[in-house]
């Protein structure tokens, strides 16, 4: 089986490497173009082209696969050699794959989560933040439509009470390669079995809109569930946020507080080891075990007290002075 694989970020890497250590003869890559970050703003590789670069495999990063515009010619020249392909594999790639290619050539999508529900660019945040249960991965056969393509396989995992975006990107990544290498060794028979996203009752579907710096901002007014599930979606970004405090990692508790203390207020510092606060209007506080302030390294709270004054009353939501 002759395999082309389109991805861009860590995620995606990890089922190239996959599909590379079971042997499978990947053609070449497609992947975005290198862009400047950090600091010093320097072009970085994405991690599937340094995957790429390892194994010799030969790599394109066109800034469209239109055939139009600025990249036409290359955009040419990877449609001539998908005619030479027998599957193209899409895992987190950033671009959208034109109709001219969904419709020509087999497309196979590693998405992580269980469609129809999520479908978008945020579905492992948006798993998270809504309070599901499960989610997983889902292969399916692309279409025209925003992850609307039939589905051949699921595979699923638990959404756990300490999971983060982090934790559970990577073990959906892991699972993503396995449930890709699956799909591969049964492919006549799932396209044959694939299930229509239409055969679904419309109230299952839902959208995983991009993840904005602005929703990290926590309203401490809100239930512990939800703030809890914030916390823990926006780890690693952007990040949960209370006044000019990035908030890592926490716990909620359930609590009867003093109808005069406000929200974001410390409450306690438990002797210097970690910092609560009140939330959710008294009923509840917030244990703040690792947090961050702008320029600093992120800290775990007894470290962070030892370097800075924070005491029973200060309020976190208001600005540092």
């Amino acid at each position: 089986m002759k395999i082309a694989f389109a991805g861009t970020p860590d995620f995606a890497a990890h089922t190239l490497e996959n599909l590379i250590h079971h042997n499978y003869d990947i053609r070449f890559i497609l992947t975005q173009p290198d862009k400047p970050a950090g600091r010093g703003m320097r072009f970085q590789q994405s991690p599937v082209k340094q995957a790429a670069l390892k194994n010799n495999i030969e790599i394109y990063q066109p800034s469209s696969l239109k055939l139009a515009g600025k990249d036409a010619e290359l955009a040419g020249q990877i449609h001539n050699l998908l005619n030479e392909i027998d599957v193209l594999i899409v895992a987190a790639y950033g671009m959208l794959l034109p109709a001219s290619i969904v419709n020509e050539f087999l497309c196979l999508n590693i998405h992580a989560s269980i469609l129809p529900r999520w479908r978008g660019a945020a579905p492992i945040h948006r798993a998270i933040q809504a309070g599901d249960k499960k989610t997983g991965i889902s292969i399916m056969h692309m279409n025209e439509g925003l992850d609307t393509g039939d589905i051949l396989y699921i595979n699923e995992t638990e959404i756990t009470k300490t999971d983060t975006t982090a934790i559970l990107h990577d073990r959906l990544a892991e699972l993503g390669a396995q449930s890709i290498v699956h799909t591969l060794s049964d492919l006549d028979n799932l396209i044959k079995n694939k299930i229509s996203q239409s055969v679904y009752d419309e109230s299952l579907i839902s959208y995983a809109h991009k993840i904005s710096k602005q929703e990290a901002n926590l309203d401490l007014t809100q239930n512990i569930n939800i703030i809890d599930n914030n916390i823990r979606a926006f780890n690693p970004f952007p990040t949960a946020q209370i006044g000019e405090y990035k908030i890592w990692s926490a716990v909620l508790e359930p609590a009867e507080l003093d109808k005069n203390i406000k929200n974001g207020e410390v409450i306690d510092t438990n002797n210097g080891k970690t910092i609560k606060i009140a939330c959710s209007n008294g009923k509840a506080y917030i244990e703040i075990l690792e947090l961050q302030i702008a320029g600093k390294k992120r800290m775990k709270a007894q470290e962070f007290l030892l370097g800075h004054s924070i005491k029973i009353g200060d309020n976190l939501s208001k600005p540092i002075e």
